[in-house]
Parts: structure tokens; sequence; C-alpha cells
């Protein structure tokens, strides 16, 4: 079993276990003063489901843009 598991900024993270892709949190695009994380939500090409801790504005924005490209199942 292959597992990796990326920080992309905040409490988002990328967790990959062989070729089941979850995003932990969508906040991605984040203030223009922010370090980058060198990808964007809308260059996320898979995503098989996303999980939202909350509905705070730095957990949930970007899961939209996530999910409708990649057809990611939403969990709250």
């Amino acid at each position: 079993m292959a597992v990796t598991l990326d920080w992309l900024g905040c409490a988002t993270f990328r967790l990959q276990v062989d070729d089941f892709v979850i995003f932990l949190d969508g906040y991605i695009d984040r203030v223009p003063s922010a370090p980058p994380v060198g990808i964007t939500a809308a260059e996320v090409d898979r995503a098989d489901a996303i999980l939202v801790g909350h509905a705070h504005f730095d957990h949930i924005a970007g899961v939209e843009v996530i999910a409708r490209n990649t057809g990611a199942r939403v969990v709250c």
C-alpha cells in the first residue's frame, strides 16, 4: 500500500492511498499575501473525496471548485 500526505496550507491536506485521493478541506486559494502552495483549486485534476471539517471559509472555500472539476464526493 502506497500512502502520501501533502500539506497544502492551513488545514488542507491531500491524502493518497494507492489510487484513492482524499482532500482534507479545500482551502488552497488563499489571500494574495499568503505563501503559494504550488497548486490552485482549479488545477486539482484528481480527487475521489473531500472531507470538510467545518464550514469556516478557511476550510470550505475551494471545495466547490475541486468537486466540480473532479466529481469528488463532498463529506461534511
